[in-house]
């Protein structure tokens, strides 16, 4: 029967139920039935891709594949305040079929009290790198910041574009979560690679204890021409600021040591710091050449599509040079995720899949190409021996190849420089 409103408050049920439903009452229960379906609730007890409405049920079986690409559209570009003209964007249609194997990059940057974790998609497309940012959001639970929610973020991520959690080919960063991530989404995890010569250079100059203490007094010296009285005679003795280095990377040291040389002579003639050591001058002319050599090296493997062919081969020239590196840059170091997983996609990106060992074969299996569908054997004709001889070694010759044949893997980004990036631009926003 119909529910009376006069003894029945519909007042915990919302305005949209109402709208769209009849509210019924059935045997002492609150029943809600579609005007334009008899069956309503029948054909919800079936689940379609199990993604649930405002109602707590599942999407019905029968609501069409266009219906329900027109909605995704819909949700795609109101509820993520997306411009209209996204959906005809190319690289946006693309992300609608995206290719079998895809590489995800993530790191986390935190902004006064938040923190942030981006999601970016890496890819081949016609022989061409592509990087799409897939999201970028605090943590589903801002009071954890553990594996676990990271992947309940990139699950969450993923489901957006269709995509399971197992999806990712590979995992791209170096820390200690995402390196648990990678472990529970079942996916290798490829170290960023500026990230590894970081730890490198501040190795090599930690273990050299005499130019850390002349970086200190540098350090101090510097602070001490940062004080507005001294930086104001200062100024009129060289247009140069001295910098004062921050972070914990090396690059911030590499810059207050350059910028110290340029301002030396000027600050020689300032009585208010300490006096310059001519033994740390010349320390710091000594390893600055070094320092720049690392410098230009950092800032060719941050530049966008550099895979882990050419980190390697970049790292494995630098081991060549500074042998104690290796703990840190050489191609089976301790802190790599999975070593043999990285020499297989060395050789299959350098063409050399032929060497590959079966434990290394067993790592990449799964970049694999897909066998394309074989056409019919020609029938056997008379006096067509020969011919019908060179199909078989075709077809054998194509089964080889099949099997050796592997997904193009420049996708695998050798650094997480694209998210670093992204964090630096929100910066100035």
């Amino acid at each position: 029967m119909a529910l009376n409103k006069a003894a029945f408050s519909t007042s915990s049920i919302p305005e949209g139920v109402i709208f769209f439903f009849d509210v019924e009452v059935v045997d002492k229960n609150v029943t809600y039935q579609c005007p334009k379906c008899s069956d309503y609730m029948k054909k919800f007890t079936t689940p379609k891709k199990a993604q649930f409405n405002p109602l707590g049920f599942t999407r019905e079986k029968y609501i069409s594949d266009k219906a329900f690409s027109v909605l995704r559209w819909l949700e795609w570009v109101i509820m993520r305040n997306m411009p209209l003209s996204e959906v005809d964007n190319p690289l946006t249609r693309s992300l609608a079929d995206p290719p079998r194997c895809f590489g995800i990059m993530m790191d986390g940057w935190t902004d006064v009290s938040t923190h942030y974790i981006c999601v970016i998609a890496t890819y081949m497309e016609n022989d061409t790198y592509r990087e799409v940012l897939l999201g970028c959001s605090t943590p589903l639970n801002e009071k954890h910041y553990t594996a676990e929610e990271y992947y309940e973020l990139l699950e969450f991520v993923l489901s957006i574009y269709g995509k399971s959690i197992p999806s990712p080919s590979v995992i791209i960063n170096n820390c200690a979560t995402n390196k648990s991530l990678a472990e529970m989404v079942g996916v290798p995890l490829i170290g960023c690679g500026c990230h590894k010569l970081n730890l490198a250079v501040k190795t090599l100059l930690a273990r050299r204890p005499v130019m850390e203490k002349t970086i200190e007094r540098i350090d101090k010296l510097v602070s001490q021409l940062r004080n507005l009285k001294v930086a104001g005679a200062l100024r009129l003795l060289t247009p140069h600021c001295p910098l004062k280095r921050n972070g914990t990377r090396w690059s911030p040291t590499y810059k207050m040591l350059e910028r110290f040389v340029s301002i030396e002579n000027a600050a020689k003639e300032l009585d208010d710091i300490d006096p310059i050591r001519l033994a740390d001058s010349d320390r710091i002319k000594e390893v600055l050449p070094t320092l720049e050599n690392f410098k230009s090296i950092m800032t060719d493997l941050q530049k966008q599509g550099q895979h882990i062919v050419v980190v390697h081969e970049t790292f494995q020239m630098i081991v060549e040079d500074f042998p104690e590196f290796s703990d840190y840059l050489a191609a089976d170091a301790e802190i790599m995720h999975n070593p043999l997983f990285e020499k297989a996609c060395v050789k299959i990106i350098s063409g050399k899949q032929e060497s590959l060992t079966d434990g290394e074969k067993a790592q990449v299996s799964h970049f694999l190409r897909q066998p394309e569908p074989q056409e019919p054997a020609l029938e056997r004709s008379t006096g067509s021996k020969h011919s019908y001889t060179s199909l078989l070694r075709d077809r054998k010759r194509q089964r080889l190849t099949t099997s050796e044949d592997y997904v193009d893997l420049r996708f695998i980004s050798g650094t997480s420089a694209s998210a670093e990036r992204l964090f630096s631009s929100a910066k100035h926003v």
